[in-house]
């Protein structure tokens, strides 16, 4: 349901979103990701990625049922150059990256079933994302500069819902064992790594000709972008975890 119908950080929707206890999953993919915005006011983004994760946990009375949530790579520092393990030590260094693992940090706090999925560089083909603005800047203008020297994967949409659908029917056809052996923490992640440039002139290049010479995109550093906004430097997510437990496909 959408957040018209159901607005996480009011308790009375979760209540009524909740009321039936007929159901096997609950699935959060709501989420404040605004990063610019979490570091003027942090708030909204704690409301939305920390508190309404408790909050929700807190409502949960079916406890056969399983709390799916979806985070992100920015709970890294992005420092470590080979790919994130769900093992690895978390180590938020912006806003909104500190109030979606403190949302993580509830869930496990609660006594749920549940699955978390971290993912990256989420994108899909109408929203207000990366591979769009891109778009938008080339049609408006010859010359665009995209920063270099960060490293991450990008994730469609379709991706992780199909994936998040194939676990998620796995487990339904585990046993008590199986099923209590497999909840917690997850990277949904596709495999490879890119940088935003070289993800910018992957997308440039399918829409444009390069022979006719109709574009320039310029490498440039993270230095040149002054920023309020600390971004990992290297938020690769390795996804051995999630394909040896679920058997499923990754592209």
């Amino acid at each position: 349901m959408s957040k018209k119908i159901c607005d996480v950080t009011n308790n009375k929707d979760v209540e009524n979103a909740l009321r039936s206890n007929q159901y096997d999953f609950i699935i959060n993919a709501s989420a404040y990701t605004n990063v610019y915005e979490a570091e003027i006011n942090p708030d909204i983004a704690y409301k939305v990625n920390d508190i309404a994760i408790k909050n929700i946990a807190s409502l949960i009375n079916n406890d056969s049922s399983v709390f799916v949530h979806f985070s992100t790579d920015y709970v890294f520092d992005g420092r470590k150059k080979t790919p994130y393990t769900e093992e690895d030590l978390t180590n938020p260094i912006n806003e909104y990256g500190k109030s979606k693992l403190n949302g993580e940090i509830n869930l496990k706090k609660s006594d749920l079933n549940y699955f978390i999925f971290r993912t990256s560089w989420v994108y899909d083909n109408k929203g207000n994302n990366f591979p769009n603005k891109i778009v938008n800047q080339v049609k408006q203008r010859k010359s665009i500069e995209v920063i270099d020297d960060q490293f991450g994967v990008p994730n469609h949409v379709d991706f992780i819902s199909s994936s998040t659908l194939a676990c998620l029917n796995k487990y339904h056809k585990y046993s008590s064992i199986q099923k209590n052996r497999s909840h917690g923490i997850y990277n949904l992640s596709c495999n490879g790594q890119t940088t935003w440039f070289s993800f910018a002139k992957y997308i440039i290049d399918g829409i444009y000709n390069k022979s006719k010479n109709q574009y320039k995109i310029k490498a440039v550093t993270s230095s040149n972008f002054k920023s309020n906004v600390k971004r990992p430097q290297h938020s690769v997510l390795s996804n051995k975890k999630i394909t040896k437990e679920f058997d499923i496909e990754i592209p």
